[in-house]
């Protein structure tokens, strides 16, 4: 139950990551849409008997989710070092397992989105313009 709390979090933030990015990321737009489907999808048929194209969807997915690391690189909408994270992270979710301790290579995704929804929640703040100073005590 956990894993499928996780991966839909994971297809809502990376959807959210889309609704944010402007119509000229069109890079980060469409690896967002194709890595949110395939997971999503990928993860529907590993349970039916298409096993193995539930397989290649997620595969599809991670891949997706490297490009659009690489598109948040090139977008700068927000730090480059997020959108390497991402894509590094990842890259090392291809080599994951769920038999062995190679689970563990499943952590450093999670993590950066972590990351990322506390960028997308930092730079999504309204902010206050009559507040220039610093503190004012009552």
């Amino acid at each position: 139950m956990l894993f499928v709390a996780g991966l839909l979090l994971v297809i809502g933030a990376t959807l959210g990551v889309r609704a944010v990015h402007p119509a000229g990321a069109r890079v980060v737009r469409v690896a967002a849409l194709v890595a949110a489907s395939a997971m999503f999808f990928g993860f529907v048929l590993m349970g039916s008997a298409l096993y193995f194209a539930g397989l290649a969807l997620t595969v599809v997915g991670v891949l997706a989710y490297a490009v659009l690391g690489i598109g948040l690189v090139v977008a700068r909408t927000l730090p480059a070092w997020a959108g390497v994270m991402l894509t590094v992270s990842a890259l090392l979710v291809l080599g994951a397992n769920d038999q062995n301790e190679r689970v563990l290579f499943v952590l450093p995704f999670g993590l950066a989105w972590l990351v990322l929804g506390a960028l997308l929640w930092i730079s999504a703040a309204p902010r206050n313009e009559s507040r220039r100073g610093g503190v004012r005590l009552a």
